[in-house]
């Protein structure tokens, strides 16, 4: 059971990710950018579910923040937004490994994450 940070500050696309990730995984969940950083470093978990468009801090900023400390530039993260052109903007962010695009389905989520926390 892999421990999963969620940045997302839907509820409805929490509950989602909660249905279909939560009964095989941790699942710690925070709707704001600013708190994002200081429960990574506190809960260590295996992957970043991180939304771009978020209260407090944005995900370009949490992406950076996450990057410039030793112990958490290696957590891989996978991107979340609605905004589909944002993808080329993280192209060539070490630390993410994946994009999806909203809405996504539940197979696509499902399969994105298991091939990173396969690959770990």
């Amino acid at each position: 059971m892999a421990k999963i940070l969620v940045v997302e500050d839907e509820q409805m696309i929490m509950d989602l990710i909660g249905m279909v990730l939560g009964k095989n995984h941790e699942l710690i969940n925070t709707p704001n950018g600013s708190q994002a950083v200081n429960m990574a470093k506190v809960s260590e978990p295996a992957l970043i579910l991180l939304d771009i468009m978020l209260p407090g801090l944005d995900g370009f900023s949490i992406q950076n923040k996450l990057y410039e400390d030793e112990e958490l530039k290696k957590i891989p993260i996978i991107m979340m937004t609605s905004k589909s052109q944002m993808e080329d903007v993280f192209k060539t962010s070490p630390n993410v490994v994946g994009f999806i695009a909203k809405p996504f389905s539940i197979k696509e989520l499902e399969e994105k994450v298991n091939a990173v926390l396969n690959q770990s």
